[in-house]
């Protein structure tokens, strides 16, 4: 069991796990069950298919995701603006490496276009949350002429982006 004593949370190792990291009842007992090398039996009551389903819906979007950080970060590599102004901030290049720092090209769809052409589909990107739906149906990028943060669950997953604009 745990308790905190800053929140008051507390519970068991299965609840400490979903809180910690944010995962559902299911992937906290797979995880743990995993860990200790127990096969977990097959139940009636819960299908093995919406598992695998979401399971593979949330891997989805984490490579849709780790794709648009790795386009993100070799635009920076171009982006002499950006670049500028990380140095203003006493950011080094190695430091924008670590932490997968990028920029977000001043552009309505180059993100959406390069993702694309690596093989996703329009839904899917949408719902990583990488683009816009316009009133005419049209979709656009989310994140224009931005620096790009990307941010990490306890897996070393990126689940999400922050982006920080240069003007006011």
């Amino acid at each position: 069991i745990f308790h905190c004593f800053g929140c008051n949370a507390g519970g068991n190792v299965i609840t400490f796990l979903m809180k910690i990291e944010n995962i559902p009842f299911y992937e906290a007992v797979e995880k743990l069950a995993e860990a200790a090398n127990v096969t977990l039996p097959k139940t009636s009551s819960f299908s093995g298919e919406d598992a695998a389903r979401i399971k593979k819906q949330k891997e989805l979007l984490l490579e849709i995701n780790k794709t648009a950080a790795e386009f993100f970060y070799e635009n920076l590599k171009k982006s002499e603006k950006c670049i500028d102004y990380l140095k203003k901030r006493q950011l080094t290049g190695e430091l924008a490496k670590k932490f997968w720092l990028g920029f977000a090209p001043d552009s309505w769809n180059m993100l959406f276009d390069h993702l694309k052409e690596k093989g996703y589909t329009e839904a899917d990107i949408f719902d990583a949350g990488l683009i816009k739906r316009h009133e005419s149906g049209r979709y656009y990028d989310m994140f224009r002429g931005r620096l790009m943060i990307p941010i990490f669950d306890v897996n070393n997953n990126i689940i999400a982006f922050g982006g920080r604009v240069f003007d006011d």
